[in-house]
């Protein structure tokens, strides 16, 4: 994928990831820890546009950067002893959803991209996630309409809040201890393709405000 150096350099990623096209996987992610991997579906790669992608590409090298596939590995361990517990489960979700929001942020901090092509590239990563789950019958994401509307505020209005890996370990931490108390709002299913393609016209034409507004329709399809 071209680009690739220059999205490490933005981010200022030393060691750069391979990168793999994979059919199966229905969203572009990374994997690995010691040597990450980001991979990229090729029907992904033929329906959006450079920008999109490099969009894309600039979020899971963030991912990179903050060593979240790690986190994500600790979280996994941490259920192993403490599977019955709800409140280590919750606390992993929220970590996940605030290290989607913490890449986001780092991306527009970093990077001269407009939020505006940022937030296309979200929206067609979700669009794409969506509609394959429709053909395969696989989850569409892992990010309920309440993550996603909080994401696409937060790119438009710059209110993203900080988190590192030490705090990530901390709420494993307290969740194992059974002190973990993290309210996550509840899944909904995406609602159609016309609300995704409504939602990217109006972030197209600068309606920033409607835009946001057409994602609290976006909500990501039950198992």
């Amino acid at each position: 994928v071209a680009g690739r150096e220059e999205c490490g350099e933005v981010l200022s990623v030393r060691k750069l990831p391979e990168l793999r096209v994979c059919r199966d996987t229905t969203v572009p992610m990374v994997m690995g820890v010691l040597r990450p991997v980001i991979l990229l579906p090729p029907a992904f790669l033929e329906v959006c546009d450079f920008s999109q992608i490099k969009a894309v590409l600039l979020h899971e090298l963030a991912h990179v950067k903050r060593m979240d596939v790690m986190i994500a590995w600790l979280c996994a361990i941490a259920k192993i002893p403490f599977f019955f517990h709800p409140a280590l489960w919750l606390a992993c979700r929220g970590i996940r959803r605030e290290q989607e929001l913490a890449c986001d942020e780092m991306v527009l901090l970093k990077s001269k991209m407009r939020p505006e092509t940022y937030a296309s590239g979200y929206l067609a990563v979700l669009e794409f996630a969506c509609c394959n789950a429709r053909v395969a019958g696989a989850p569409c994401m892992a990010e309920s309409f309440k993550d996603a509307q909080e994401r696409m505020r937060s790119i438009m209005r710059d209110r993203i809040p900080r988190f590192t890996w030490k705090w990530a370990v901390v709420l494993v931490a307290l969740g194992a201890c059974l002190l973990t108390t993290i309210s996550v709002g509840s899944g909904k299913g995406v609602d159609s393709a016309t609300d995704l393609q409504h939602a990217k016209d109006l972030l197209a034409a600068g309606n920033h405000g409607a835009a946001i507004n057409a994602c609290a329709k976006l909500t990501s399809a039950e198992p």
